[in-house]
């Protein structure tokens, strides 16, 4: 149902899901993309293609912030190709299945 582009912030958003349910507050979360046109789209409010995802991701953010109020920020970082990213293969094989 989605774009590899769009499969990539929809990651995003079950990035900040699996954040908001930790019990224990992470340290330094990090959430790595390997697309700079995702990275780009969390970071604009304007209309573009897949905006009612990042908008959903935004808005994930804040769930995260409520659960974790000690937690000081979540970083995204564009790593290309998710070089030296622990189970980067396996995530990468299931968001082209699931695109």
């Amino acid at each position: 149902e989605h774009t590899v582009y769009e499969a990539e912030i929809v990651g995003t958003v079950l990035g900040a899901e699996l954040l908001r349910t930790e019990r224990m507050k992470p340290k330094d979360p990090l959430i790595a993309l390997d697309s700079k046109a995702a990275l780009q789209a969390s970071e604009t409010s304007r209309p573009r293609p897949g905006h009612y995802l990042t908008d959903l991701f935004h808005s994930s953010l804040l769930k995260v912030a409520k659960a974790h109020p000690a937690m000081d920020r979540v970083t995204l970082r564009w790593v290309p190709g998710h070089m030296d990213v622990h189970g980067n293969e396996l995530a990468d094989d299931e968001a082209k299945q699931a695109a």
